[in-house]
């Protein structure tokens, strides 16, 4: 594990450097074209429930954004978030999904859709440095992606306070769960796990090919918080013994489900992948079992039948 934030912008400088040469290309946005403030979709069928996706521009007036020369280019942190609302009258548990290098919420689409269906409300924040509509991308600001999280779970929550909000008692405020790829996973092991950033309102962890960094300060806690992770077997970014050497170091409940031959991304972006349905089935069902205490999805998350799963395992 890297213990000194230096060692862990050096892991991800490394990492971002093999993606730029062997990433996969032409994703695709299933939704259609970039957010907006304040725009929504047409709301979709496709599941137990209907879903709208609404665009909501949070800003955080503690916090500067500040670049990787260390100059303040913004004094506050601009976190324009997608978010995915059931159309029951809930309320419904709330996910934060945090993108990777390059990334952004776009990309994810399919999959937060199809999780809002089964009855998340979904927020996914665009980060201010690492996201893929800015120019001076700064890979080192994962460490303050933590906070991010926990700042649109606060907005989230704000809105479901309001009654005059289209989110007016929708939102579970007592069952939040984290999620994120690669760099976002890395970030959400810091918001669920690591003392720097930790946020005990999180009550479920999900990691897609992501790895345990350091952070400036602090250490990764023993905490028993339930934790998914879902990872290439031809992951080139960060290689599957990252996952399994994360596997090993957490808590139980926890669930190593590694994709036979699964790249980096294309099996969670909208990217089409031989893998979309074992990640939409599993990453659900997980859901159901430690954010809607279904019992029977926690006994089946080590069974699938799926040839894309190359194996399933839990401690």
């Amino acid at each position: 594990m890297l213990t000194s934030a230096a060692r862990a912008i050096a892991a991800v400088v490394l990492a971002v450097a093999l993606l730029a040469a062997c990433s996969d290309s032409g994703t695709t946005d299933v939704a259609g074209g970039s957010p907006t403030a304040s725009s929504t979709s047409t709301p979709t069928t496709i599941g137990t429930f209907g879903v709208e996706r609404r665009t909501e521009t949070f800003v955080d007036e503690s916090r500067p954004t500040v670049d990787g020369a260390g100059d303040e280019v913004a004094p506050t942190r601009t976190l324009v978030t997608e978010i995915y609302v059931p159309d029951g009258t809930g309320p419904f548990p709330l996910i934060v999904h945090a993108h990777g290098m390059d990334g952004h919420p776009r990309k994810f689409r399919q999959l937060l859709a199809h999780w809002a269906e089964h009855g998340y409300v979904v927020a996914a924040p665009a980060f201010p440095l690492t996201n893929d509509e800015i120019d001076e991308r700064v890979v080192g600001d994962f460490v303050n992606q933590p906070a991010d999280v926990s700042f649109v779970i606060d907005e989230v929550l704000a809105l479901a306070a309001d009654p005059d909000s289209p989110l007016s008692g929708i939102v579970d405020e007592s069952t939040i769960g984290v999620s994120g790829l690669s760099l976002g996973g890395a970030t959400t092991y810091g918001v669920g796990l690591h003392s720097c950033c930790l946020d005990e309102r999180v009550d479920a962890i999900q990691v897609f090919d992501g790895i345990r960094l350091g952070f400036p300060d602090g250490d990764y806690v023993e905490r028993t918080v339930p934790l998914l992770i879902v990872h290439g077997t031809a992951d080139h970014v960060f290689a599957i013994e990252t996952a399994r050497e994360s596997f090993a170091a957490a808590q139980s409940p926890a669930f190593l489900v590694t994709l036979a031959d699964g790249t980096h991304a294309a099996p969670f972006e909208d990217t089409e992948s031989p893998h979309d349905a074992a990640v939409l089935d599993i990453t659900t069902r997980f859901w159901r079992a430690f954010l809607s205490d279904d019992a029977d999805a926690e006994a089946r998350l080590t069974v699938s039948p799926d040839p894309a799963v190359a194996q399933s395992e839990s401690r």
